[in-house]
C-alpha cells in the first residue's frame, strides 16, 4: 500500500506532493524510497526544504542526504554539515552540490576548520579564489593558506590577480605578509619566486607562461 502512496506522489510532480513523500522516507521499504527520492529530485527546489526539515530523524536522514546531494542546492550545505559525522554520504552529498557550496563553507569559519578545509579541498580548484578572499580575515586566514598551498601552481593566479588589484604601496606589504606567514613556502618555487619578483618590480612569470609587468 505505502509503495502504491509513493508512485501515485511522485507521479503528481507538483510542489504539493514534496511533503509528502519526504514524510515516507524511512516507513517504506528502500526500493519504495529510492522512488520517493526520485520523484522529490524530479521536483526540484520544493523539494529542498522538506529535505532538510527530515534530516534530524535518523530513519529517514540517510534518504534525506541523498536527494540533497542529488538536488545540489546551496540551502541545503549548512543543515548537512550539521551531520557530517554521522556518514561519509553527507561530505559526499555537500561535495556533489559543487562550487556553490564554497561560500555557506566559509560562513562558517573560524569554526570546523578541519572539516571545512576537508570539504574545499575536494571540492577543486573552485575554492582557490575564495581562499584568496580570506587571507587577512581572523579565524581564516590558515585554511586559506592551506588551500593555496594544496593547490600548488593554480594559486599564483588568483593570488597575483588580488595583489594587481591594490594600490602599489600596498602589494610589497601583503607579500611580505603571505610569503612570512608560510603560503608562498608551502606552495614552493612556483608562488614564492613570482611574488617576490612582483615586490621588488620584475616582470611576473604566470602559469601559462606570459609575462605581465608589475604595477608601478
Amino acid at each position: 500500500f505505502l509503495n502504491d502512496v509513493v508512485q501515485g506522489l511522485a507521479r503528481v510532480g507538483t510542489a504539493r506532493a514534496a511533503r509528502p513523500l519526504a514524510a515516507l522516507l524511512g516507513a517504506v521499504p528502500d526500493f519504495a524510497a529510492r522512488r520517493a527520492v526520485d520523484g522529490l529530485v524530479a521536483l526540484g527546489e520544493p523539494s529542498v526544504l522538506p529535505l532538510v526539515e527530515v534530516l534530524a530523524d535518523p530513519a529517514r536522514r540517510k534518504w534525506a542526504v541523498m536527494g540533497l546531494g542529488e538536488l545540489r542546492d546551496p540551502r541545503a550545505v549548512l543543515p548537512l554539515l550539521e551531520w557530517l559525522d554521522e556518514s561519509a554520504a553527507v561530505a559526499d552529498a555537500i561535495v556533489a552540490i559543487g562550487p556553490p557550496a564554497i561560500l555557506p563553507l566559509l560562513s562558517v569559519l573560524p569554526h570546523r576548520e578541519t572539516e571545512i578545509l576537508g570539504l574545499l579541498l575536494a571540492l577543486g580548484e573552485a575554492s582557490i579564489e575564495p581562499a584568496v578572499g580570506l587571507l587577512g580575515r581572523p579565524g581564516a586566514s590558515g585554511v586559506a593558506e592551506e588551500v593555496l598551498a594544496y593547490f600548488g601552481e593554480a594559486s599564483v593566479g588568483p593570488l597575483l590577480a588580488r595583489i594587481e588589484a591594490l594600490d602599489p604601496l600596498l602589494q610589497e606589504g601583503l607579500i611580505g605578509v603571505h610569503v612570512g606567514n608560510g603560503v608562498a613556502s608551502l606552495i614552493g618555487e612556483g608562488v614564492l619566486l613570482p611574488l617576490y619578483a612582483f615586490a621588488h618590480g620584475n616582470p611576473v612569470p604566470r602559469v601559462l607562461g606570459e609575462e605581465v609587468e608589475p604595477i608601478v
